[in-house]
């Protein structure tokens, strides 16, 4: 079984392409696999669009952003996993 974890160090483009991520950059195309990847750590300036990040939120996949310098920027989750305690609208 593949790795759960993916770590993309170049800097590029995450991009959703027949139902699968796409990570490019000015060398290559690398596809990474949806189904085996629970984590993607981008270590470099990376560039994602909103068709991706729905993507990978219906996935599951958690998505952590670090600069140029390595210092980490945020994290993108998807709605599960941070949905905590009730919401209460007053009419």
């Amino acid at each position: 079984m593949a790795s759960r974890t993916k770590y993309l160090r170049s800097m590029g483009e995450l991009k959703r392409k027949n139902n699968s991520v796409l990570f490019h950059n000015k060398k290559e195309n690398f596809y990474i696999p949806i189904e085996s990847t629970r984590e993607i750590y981008c270590m470099n300036e990376i560039t994602v669009n909103s068709k991706f990040l729905d993507f990978a939120a219906k996935a599951g996949i958690v998505i952590h952003f670090f600069n140029y310098y390595g210092y980490y920027s945020g994290s993108f989750y998807h709605k599960q996993t941070l949905i905590r305690g009730k919401v209460t609208i007053k009419r």
